[in-house]
């Protein structure tokens, strides 16, 4: 089964896929003649160079230049799917020596209208639509990446990996039905998925699951906001404008804490400097201001704040939510915040989720390292006092929270057992508290 082959195991490989008939054929005849001596050429180096091996300076002017001449071919045949598989594969060795090892290959501007014009010749190539879609993907083109899956009928059977995207991106735009339904669809007991897969299917099935539950609850809690006049505020960055709005009723101390600081202009000139393609985008750190010098990641309003996480009403994480960073620990949260790009059940009850974006989460999505949050404008708040409790402060009326146990399946200085979004840590931060993570 070839659901992890490498895109292209080389230019013949490629060129084997095409879908065949005799007009096709025979149009090419002549720029297949004319490729022969670069086609021998493309096929000693690929004999040649080792999966994963480092190029010396000699052998990347060798490649340089045969990757110059297939580029000149492909000018004057823009048609020839060996040449441009030849092309993309080139660049695959040049850009990364692991890149032919890899089961799909990061999609750059330079490789972007060789995979645009290979998948209008091979649109029935199912690696081509898993690698185009994954591109989607990682620019969080989620509906884009729907449709191009969504339009080739694939063998869930032979490619697993199909119904795992699908699945991703439909939990992504809130379509957690169908992503329980696709992922649903992958057959049990086949003998090409093995048992690692197989775990990592069973895993996704039952969170699917439960993402179903979770959107139901968390849309009665959306119906019953509708009517709460709940505190929304614009955070103007240099991506463009977010509007979010405040969970009040479910975490007043950490809206309350976050009004304060917005208030206080804590938020102005503090860039994003944590963003984790597929996951979230990570600010509110004073030391990324350009006038400070302490590190970014490890900065916060020097107090803490308890976490809201353990009643029964506590809000999840969706796409678009307004949640805050912390370490491991416990009630170690303070300015930092993240905006999740989809669903991260596995920070549920960890993190408090304190808002959501409620226009804007197409800016959110295109936010970058080192992206600025310009001013924060209140827009409405409701008539009352927004004074907070920082750790230590002790009074009656706040809920002491319950600290949260160890979990390998928690955020911490390891990455969370999951994939996709993927060998990535959440939100982190400091050593000794405010918001960050302290390892970037």
């Amino acid at each position: 089964m070839q659901r992890f082959a490498r895109i292209f195991v080389s230019v013949l490989a490629a060129a084997a896929v095409l879908a065949s008939g005799s007009a096709v054929m025979a149009q090419n005849a002549d720029a297949d003649e004319a490729f022969e001596p670069l086609d021998r050429q493309l096929t000693a180096l690929f004999e040649a160079y080792g999966e994963g091996s480092e190029l010396s300076d000699r052998d990347r002017e060798v490649v340089e230049e045969l990757r110059d001449d297939v580029r000149a071919f492909n000018e004057e045949h823009p048609d020839h799917v060996r040449g441009l598989a030849g092309e993309l594969e080139l660049l695959n060795i040049l850009s990364d020596p692991s890149a032919r090892t890899q089961s799909f290959v990061d999609i750059t501007e330079e490789k972007l209208p060789l995979i645009e014009r290979l998948v209008e010749l091979m649109p029935d190539n199912p690696l081509l639509r898993l690698t185009w879609a994954r591109h989607e993907m990682r620019a969080h083109h989620y509906d884009a990446a729907i449709e191009v899956l969504e339009g080739f009928a694939f063998d869930y059977g032979d490619w697993p990996q199909a119904a795992l995207y699908l699945a991703e991106c439909y939990q992504a735009e809130d379509r957690f039905d169908d992503a329980l339904d696709v992922l649903q669809q992958i057959p049990e007991d086949e003998p090409g998925i093995d048992g690692q897969l197989q775990s990592r299917i069973d895993q996704e099935r039952e969170t699917a699951a439960e993402l179903v539950d979770l959107w139901q609850a968390e849309q009665d809690l959306r119906e019953a906001d509708a009517d709460a006049d709940l505190p929304r505020l614009a955070i103007y960055t240099t991506a463009g404008r977010i509007v979010v709005e405040l969970f009040e009723d479910q975490a007043p101390n950490t809206v309350a804490n976050f009004i304060t600081l917005a208030e206080e202009n804590f938020y102005n000139e503090t860039r994003f400097h944590r963003v984790i393609p597929n996951f979230m985008a990570q600010g509110g750190d004073p030391n990324t201001r350009p006038d400070e010098d302490g590190r970014p990641g490890a900065g916060g309003p020097e107090y803490m704040i308890p976490d809201e996480v353990d009643h029964d009403d506590a809000r999840m994480h969706f796409t678009g939510s307004l949640a805050m960073a912390k370490s491991p620990e416990p009630d170690t949260a303070g300015s930092q915040f993240y905006f999740n790009h989809q669903p991260t059940p596995h920070l549920n009850g960890v993190h408090t989720v304190f808002g959501r974006v409620i226009e804007g989460v197409d800016v959110v999505r295109s936010l970058v390292v080192d992206d600025a949050i310009e001013s924060v404008e209140i827009l409405r708040k409701r008539d009352h006092d927004y004074s907070f409790t920082r750790v230590g402060d002790e009074p009656e009326d706040v809920l002491a929270p319950t600290p949260v146990p160890d979990d390998p399946g928690i955020p911490g200085d390891q990455p969370p057992d999951i994939d996709p979004p993927g060998d990535t840590p959440p939100p982190l931060p400091p050593e000794g508290g405010s918001a960050g993570d302290g390892n970037d």
